[in-house]
This record gives structure tokens, C-alpha cells and sequence, in this order.
């Protein structure tokens, strides 16, 4: 999977998520999305 550096739905840099991105259902780090637009799958 690429790595983007902005947010996928928003455009928020994703190395300044205070979460670090976001998750998938299974715990895994999502690379596309900050925390804020996908958490937990």
C-alpha cells in the first residue's frame, strides 16, 4: 500500500495527525487517512 503524506479525505499533512494516522478494524496503522476522517476501520 502507498503511503501518502496528506490525508486522503481532508488534505491534513499525516505527520501532523496527534494520533500518528489512523487504524483499520484489525488494529493495523492506515497510511491514506488521518485519525480524524478513519478510526478503527
Amino acid at each position: 500500500m502507498k503511503a501518502y503524506k496528506n490525508c486522503q479525505s481532508c488534505g491534513m499533512p499525516l505527520n501532523k495527525d496527534p494520533h500518528g494516522g489512523s487504524t483499520n478494524s484489525d488494529g493495523s496503522k492506515n497510511y491514506m487517512y488521518c485519525s480524524y476522517c478513519y478510526e478503527n476501520g
